[in-house]
């Protein structure tokens, strides 16, 4: 009997899907405990020499319909066991993965672990890649303070799940469950033992295609949770002004050279002027959304 079903969503990402898998099935749980439901939402690179390899030591279904929330909701749909663990096709996992995230929803009904940002080359990092490690995926943060988890280090019972229901799309998919979760009853915990590695983006063009989906879904999020157009302006204001006191995180890296910190520094301001021109000027285009969408809260 499937104690474990891992979900893992994959879109043209062979070469990091094959490190992922490789890392599931260096568990130390029994290898009969879990399953891998491994979904392709589309991939125009061909997955011949991951069946190949993998064989049936993996289940490979197809999403047709795009977005990783639906990859995800396949995925759930597919899998046989009562706990369910997600990550995502670039992250590598820790060989106790499984193990810790079980431990965790021994107490617990839905747990989050933590991410590690790692570099391509550590000799040489670029200015991209040292904000990254920086700044990217603070999970403690994340789940202590703002009630949600990263779905690439996730793991909830199944039971669960379906109260919760599916992953939407559009909106910040991760924070829009684990909220919803929360007010279900169910708060997400740490499981700081539960770990898995994600690759940092290494240059700018990475980061800020990034930022424009994170910046879109958020926006659409805090629209239809009723925030008001002024507070989330106020909000974007805040990114602009952030790097002025966050700096100084990275200038107190011991494990940054001068020249890295100068880049990240560069990186910081850069990233976040860019996010609060471009939240703003999708603000600007959506508010009538907004505003219309205020009427109808007030309405209700």
């Amino acid at each position: 009997m499937l104690d474990y079903s891992v979900v893992v969503p994959h879109y043209n990402q062979p070469g990091d899907l094959r490190r992922c898998l490789r890392s599931l099935l260096d568990q130390t749980v029994s290898r009969s405990s879990y399953e891998i439901i491994v979904v392709d939402n589309n991939s125009q690179t061909p997955l011949d020499p991951i069946r190949k390899e993998f064989g049936d030591e993996i289940h490979l279904v197809n999403e047709p319909q795009q977005g990783a929330a639906h990859a995800r909701n396949r995925g759930m749909a597919q899998a046989k066991a009562d706990l369910l663990l997600f990550t995502d096709a670039d992250c590598v996992v820790a060989p106790n993965w499984i193990e810790s995230c079980a431990d965790s929803l021994e107490t617990s009904k839905l747990c989050g672990g933590a991410i590690e940002v790692v570099t391509e080359n550590p000799a040489r990092r670029t200015p991209t890649e040292c904000f990254e490690l920086a700044f990217a995926f603070d999970q403690r943060k994340y789940i202590e303070e703002k009630r949600f988890s990263a779905t690439a280090n996730l793991a909830v019972h199944r039971d669960v799940a379906a109260q919760v229901g599916a992953f939407r799309d559009q909106v910040s998919e991760d924070v829009d469950w684990c909220w919803r979760a929360y007010d279900a009853g169910f708060p997400i915990v740490f499981a700081a033992n539960a770990i898995v590695s994600h690759p940092a983006r290494r240059c700018f063009k990475e980061l800020t295609a990034k930022w424009r989906r994170l910046t879109r879904e958020d926006l659409n999020l805090r629209r239809e949770y009723g925030f008001s157009l002024q507070s989330t302006m106020l909000r974007q204001a805040a990114v602009a002004a952030s790097p002025f006191a966050h700096w100084i995180r990275v200038m107190r890296r011991k494990d940054f050279s001068l020249r890295e910190k100068t880049g990240a520094v560069a990186v910081l301001f850069a990233v976040r002027f860019y996010r609060f021109g471009y939240g703003m000027r999708l603000l600007l285009q959506d508010r009538r959304a907004w505003q219309a969408r205020k009427a109808a809260v007030s309405a209700a």
